[in-house]
């Protein structure tokens, strides 16, 4: 089992004490008073509750319809997360940097607009919609395929050719934009990314997806989400904080054990806890508003991320 050591720290907040003074306890009426650390689903804000509701699948089109009143609320709750724990803001700049890498890494070698990031499994859901608030929604698919390195074996996918797995695989692709006549009309190049441990799990994913009753070879092409960075600071910073699926429980897909689980794992899981989502909103709100997070991943001031990035490792 893999732990997150980023996160551990996240609920280490004392509990509530009983309060001494008679003046605030004789105020019966008073029912929002909430003195616990984290956010109490049941003591929320309406307009706050209204906000959150709205965002199902954190979307610019969602976030267009949150009223002003509204995004000030969500900005001001996730503020008080983030002034008792540091870690978010950091995920909030490692997003930004990341994707902004990913960004210029692919639009140097395909072209803007001429490409399309398929991201494999759960460690890069939240990275990769970051990116397609960057380069269009539409050029973002998040393909769950867990433990992908089985697709290396030739036994295990004949077998599933055998009994029409593969087909249907292809057929639910077709649905999502992902088909061999999806590419050629759009004449652009589709990338397979992971984050690559041991590389099987990419290689696995290639190797499935170019399949020639899938996807085919031409223009498809396989990408670690690591070769994009462009120091060895900001590659060892991902390692770290993908290696402890840091980025999994905000997940915008669920695990698929079987090509059959595809369609059902795209879903996204529902959130009951407030934080999740009020960090998924900093991650939509950041890129809506020309967040000032984007300066400190501007290629022409490598000082500025090199500092935040010792920051963290030291």
């Amino acid at each position: 089992m893999q732990i997150n050591f980023l996160d551990r720290y996240q609920n280490s907040i004392p509990s509530n004490r009983t309060l001494k003074s008679k003046n605030v306890s004789a105020v019966s009426n008073y029912k929002k008073i909430n003195f616990c650390a984290s956010i109490n689903p049941d003591s929320l804000d309406i307009t706050l509750s209204k906000g959150l509701s709205k965002l199902k699948k954190y979307t610019k089109e969602e976030y267009q319809r949150l009223n002003k009143q509204e995004i000030k609320q969500l900005r001001q709750e996730y503020k008080k997360i983030a002034d008792r724990n540091i870690y978010y803001v950091q995920k909030e700049e490692s997003h930004e940097i990341t994707s902004e890498r990913i960004k210029d890494y692919c639009n140097e070698k395909y072209g803007e607009d001429n490409y399309k990031i398929i991201t494999i499994g759960r460690s890069l859901s939240t990275i990769g919609k970051v990116l397609g608030y960057k380069i269009g929604e539409e050029n973002v698919i998040n393909l769950p395929l867990s433990d992908a390195g089985k697709y290396l074996n030739k036994k295990y996918t004949d077998i599933l050719k055998k009994d029409g797995e593969i087909d249907r695989l292809r057929e639910f692709l077709s649905t999502i934009g992902l088909s061999k006549d999806d590419r050629k009309l759009s004449g652009k190049h589709y990338v397979i990314m992971d984050y690559s441990a041991t590389g099987k799990s990419l290689k696995g994913a290639t190797r499935l997806l170019t399949r020639s009753d899938v996807l085919g070879t031409r223009h498809v092409h396989s990408l670690s989400v690591c070769d994009c960075m462009t120091n060895f600071l900001e590659e060892n910073r991902l390692n770290s904080e993908l290696s402890f699926c840091t980025y999994k429980p905000y997940a915008f897909v669920s695990r698929a054990e079987n090509l059959r689980d595809i369609p059902e794992a795209m879903k996204i899981p529902e959130r009951h806890d407030t934080e999740s989502r009020l960090f998924l909103f900093k991650l939509l709100d950041n890129q809506m508003n020309h967040s000032k997070l984007k300066s400190k991943s501007d290629t022409k001031k490598p000082n500025i991320i090199q500092r935040f990035l010792q920051r963290i490792f030291t």
